[in-house]
């Protein structure tokens, strides 16, 4: 039986609709591969473009991942952080369906394969720069809690179709908090997935 996560963003998917949209989760449609899983490029129905991110249940700490992820992107609200679309999970599967982003990886811009291949300039990589300080400090300031990124590098920010910069993949995320006696703490995401439900 699949489930979903209907509170987790406005578009409602099944596991039968992610199926369709990357070609039965095709090697031709892998975007990239990480340490928790991969993430495939898809198409919806409507025509929509999305990017999948299936979590690989061979790491002991996916699951893990996958909580915090959600419990970060479903609340953001900032432009330079990636927001979630939705998520798809049952006892054998578990992904997040993220907005592709058809320019890639920043990474792929500073550090292109060859000389034909994508530039910044200045002017560039100074407004990449302020949009990711912008993003950081929405979520170190302005989150209903502090995240602490913990892998902020040029793969992790994301460009889309206007170049405008987003943060992305927060799997190994910390949340952090101030207990009563003024002392900042981490948390610890081991909820029961159901949580997410809450608003």
């Amino acid at each position: 039986q699949n489930s979903l996560l209907p509170q987790i963003g406005p578009t409602r998917i099944s596991y039968e609709d992610l199926v369709d949209a990357t070609g039965g989760f095709s090697e031709t449609n892998v975007l990239g591969v990480g340490s928790f899983g991969s993430i495939y490029r898809g198409i919806l129905t409507n025509g929509t473009n999305i990017a999948v991110k299936v979590l690989n249940f061979q790491d002991e700490n996916a699951t893990q991942s996958f909580i915090r992820e959600c419990n970060v992107l479903k609340r953001v609200k900032h432009r330079n952080v990636i927001n979630i679309m939705s998520a798809c999970y049952n006892l054998d599967f578990k992904a997040l369906v993220l907005p592709f982003m058809s320019n890639g990886s920043l990474d792929r811009w500073l550090h292109p394969q060859n000389e034909d291949g994508c530039r910044l300039n200045l002017s560039d990589r100074l407004r990449i720069a302020l949009e990711i300080a912008q993003g950081m400090a929405y979520l170190h300031h302005y989150f209903f809690v502090q995240v602490i990124h913990c892998d902020l590098k040029p793969n992790n920010v994301l460009l889309g179709d206007d170049m405008t910069s987003y943060i992305a993949d927060f799997g190994i995320s910390k949340l952090l908090f101030e207990n009563s006696r003024g002392f900042s703490s981490f948390y610890k995401c081991t909820q029961r997935i159901n949580w997410l439900h809450s608003t």
